[in-house]
């Protein structure tokens, strides 16, 4: 049967809109909100079916016959996206969603919070009084995490800035606020470029901050009042040291379905870099038998809400007092995600064969387009799907 694709890479953005109080938007203008959206609508490419057709905003130069414009449709169809979007639900009426406010509590991290083990130390805070004083409480790197942030967006870390290597620990004076160096800040430039800190998360993880005199400097109080202003809390974790990533991948229907697991391969400083598809955990087969055994309960209780569709749950083995512990649930992602994406291009190109999947900036060649012309500007990617067997 022939399917008909949307990447609605923008899916989360979507939710934050609505949690916030945004705007509606028409289906095709939430792609520009980003480049990154611009160019990840175009991931169907990898796992299409030649008579599968793909919907896209812009067409790039030459484009594969599987791609038409949203402009032309919308389409009867069987469609496949990349999750629950109210703007596709308007523009398509025959689509069936689950309820918004289901998608959006099964994909909040407060979700996850409440509903599995957590990390020793961990709390959800209210206000920020409960903030200050649980970083003073709380010894040693900590990171605040938002409701709604993802792929490492909606971060304030306290004793560490964003995508700093653990060399930088000790650079925390006394007072404990320290300012990066111009190379720092630079990186934290490239990583907002990337879309691995939001705009608005820039400047917080330029400084780490402790007494209440440097708070406004650090960033910390407007991080804080856009989420107690919206009656969300945060989420205070410590920082461990984190041994093995690790994503599972799962459909929930009539029937919930397991579709594979992925290691994720990171830096020492634990920032993202690629995705194994097809390896075994090996000596840490335990941990994924563990998940197992709390998510699956977890994953019947989410079924129950109403939800249906794609989901991917995150999980890390972590060194604690010498000892190797699993934090079963860290987010769960009410959507595809690169480690579906991952094992979808494993199966179809290399089943004999794990591969090492990534998003790579510096890539020249692949198969997502390396620039679009949009409202009469051309946009140019810095990054690209990069895929490799392992034998």
């Amino acid at each position: 049967m022939t399917l008909l694709h949307l990447c609605n890479a923008f899916f989360e953005k979507e939710i934050e809109e609505f949690v916030f109080g945004g705007k509606s938007r028409p289906l095709k203008n939430w792609f520009s909100l980003h480049p990154m959206f611009l160019q990840l609508q175009f991931l169907p490419l990898l796992y299409a079916e030649e008579d599968d057709v793909i919907f896209v905003s812009h067409l790039p130069e030459n484009p594969d016959p599987r791609l038409r414009l949203i402009d032309e449709g919308p389409f009867s169809g069987k469609w496949d996206l990349w999750g629950a979007s109210l703007s596709f639900k308007e523009w398509c009426r025959d689509y069936e969603i689950p309820d918004w406010e289901v998608v959006k509590k099964v994909n909040s991290k407060i979700f996850s919070f409440l509903s599995s083990p957590r990390l020793e130390g961990a709390a959800l805070l209210e206000e920020e009084a409960q903030v200050l004083s649980w970083i003073e409480k709380t010894p040693g790197p900590k990171v605040l995490k938002t409701a709604y942030g993802t792929a490492g967006r909606g971060h304030f870390h306290v004793g560490i800035p964003c995508s700093i290597g653990n060399d930088h620990f000790n650079k925390v004076g006394a007072s404990g606020l320290q300012q990066q160096s111009n190379a720092e800040t630079d990186h934290v430039k490239d990583m907002v470029d990337a879309g691995g800190c939001k705009d608005e998360d820039a400047e917080a993880v330029k400084i780490v901050i402790s007494d209440r005199a440097r708070y406004k400097r650090g960033g910390l109080e407007s991080f804080l009042k856009r989420q107690f202003t919206a009656h969300l809390p945060v989420l205070g974790e410590p920082w461990v040291e984190r041994v093995l990533d690790f994503s599972t991948q799962w459909v929930i229907g009539e029937e919930i379905s397991f579709l594979g697991s992925t290691i994720f391969e990171n830096q020492e400083n634990g920032s993202y870099l690629a995705t194994f598809a097809g390896r075994s955990l090996g000596d840490f087969q335990w941990a994924l038998d563990e998940h197992y055994r709390v998510v699956k309960p977890l994953l019947h209780d989410i079924q129950k809400l109403g939800f249906f569709g794609n989901l991917g749950v995150d999980a890390f083995v972590y060194l604690h007092l010498g000892k190797l512990r699993l934090h079963p649930v860290v987010e769960i992602n009410a959507r595809k995600t690169m480690s579906w994406v991952a094992l979808q291009v494993r199966e179809k190109y290399f089943p004999e064969n794990a591969i090492r999947f990534s998003f790579e900036k510096g890539v020249q060649e692949g198969i997502l387009p390396q620039k679009l012309r949009v409202d009469g500007k051309e946009i140019c990617f810095s990054h690209q799907i990069r895929y490799t067997p392992i034998f």
